[in-house]
């Protein structure tokens, strides 16, 4: 979020005509997703903990830790209410690299900015790993009587982004902008974490109470990271167009050339959209000439990497980063294609913003 705003996924689900919410396209252990139905299936198990430190090799980076802070029993309870709605089992964790969702503070942009951001990685429609950032800059209160930001609303939010729900615009939880009553999960929040995830079966719905329970003490203020923006805050970025589908194009277009389609390009990648996907278009761009005059013919992964970083997001990649899609590439976890489309997403590539795959405040 940001100083009242928050980025996320893309493309409207409905569950009726009453219920919306937004998925960003990937879940947790999607192998699992067959065994949603039948409520004697095993919960998915998401693993999260408290960052402690940071660790060599990651691409994210903590610029502080929770480790001790009146925040955690936010963050435990905003875990509670997430899992009470779904068949997902969310284990806190001692804190590694292998841990599925990290949390802890990063310097984002300062007070009254981005309150907090979700960054992850993925594989097809697989999440990898997590990072929550709550932002250094912001005032943090615990309980919504005391002036500043509460930390349980922002937590709530940031966790439905890093279990894979995008933002939404009708009052909820998953709304893009900081509200101090979104406290609880409405009946959108709750029909898109069970659109991934499958319903809480009935008799651990009815016998489980959250285990963790918000102790709201006296006003005060903890100057610590925040999350969402303002109500009044615009989200910063491009003029792009308003269209899911030509915005797609659009950021896809540019990855793939290095420069703003025109607009008969855009209309007609726009149209053939319509009956394909973003990762066969991306193919058929790498198959120009254009293309390959940038990234070259058949380019080793570590050469290709090296260019979406220069060509996308301008700038040389860190060698985290670069380490991390190489790597990828060479296990065959995922194709040119979809490492092109990501890169494409990227909240730095719309919004200028530090790199990270479909960031999300």
């Amino acid at each position: 979020m940001e100083g009242g705003s928050c980025d996320g996924g893309s493309g409207r689900n409905m569950d009726d005509h009453t219920q919306d919410y937004t998925l960003n396209g990937q879940v947790w252990r999607s192998d699992k997703t067959a065994a949603w139905q039948t409520s004697a299936s095993a919960p998915t198990t998401i693993t999260w903990s408290i960052a402690a430190s940071n660790f060599a090799g990651e691409a994210y980076r903590f610029d502080g830790f929770l480790t001790g802070s009146p925040f955690v029993n936010a963050i435990r309870a905003a875990m509670d209410a997430w899992e009470a709605v779904a068949h997902i089992d969310l284990v806190e964790s001692t804190d590694s690299n292998a841990v599925d969702i990290r949390i802890g503070y990063e310097a984002i942009d300062g007070r009254n900015g981005t309150l907090a951001q979700t960054v992850y990685w993925y594989a097809r429609d697989t999440l990898i790993e997590a990072f929550i950032g709550f932002d250094t800059a912001e005032p943090w209160v615990s309980g919504t009587g005391a002036q500043g930001i509460d930390f349980y609303n922002v937590a709530l939010h940031e966790i439905g982004h890093a279990l894979g729900l995008g933002h939404d615009d009708h009052g909820g939880v998953m709304e893009p902008y900081y509200s101090a009553a979104a406290r609880t999960l409405t009946a959108d929040d709750i029909a898109g974490i069970v659109a991934l995830y499958g319903e809480k079966p009935l008799a651990l719905a009815e016998t489980e109470e959250p285990q963790t329970e918000i102790v709201e003490p006296e006003p005060q203020v903890v100057v610590e990271p925040e999350p969402e923006q303002p109500a009044n805050a615009q989200p910063a970025g491009p003029a792009l167009p308003d269209d899911p589908g030509e915005r797609a194009v659009h950021l896809l277009y540019d990855a793939a050339f290095d420069r703003t389609p025109d607009a008969g390009g855009l209309l007609f990648w726009a149209n053939v959209l319509d009956g394909s996907d973003l990762i066969s278009i991306a193919e058929s761009m790498m198959t120009s000439s254009e293309f390959e005059s940038l990234y070259g013919i058949d380019p080793e992964p570590r050469s290709f990497v090296a260019k979406l970083y220069e060509n996308v997001l301008d700038r040389p990649g860190e060698a985290a980063g670069e380490a991390f899609w190489t790597g990828l590439l060479e296990a065959g976890a995922v194709t040119e294609a979809e490492v092109l489309v990501a890169f494409s997403g990227s909240e730095e590539n719309v919004a200028g913003e530090a790199m990270q795959i479909i960031p999300i405040g």
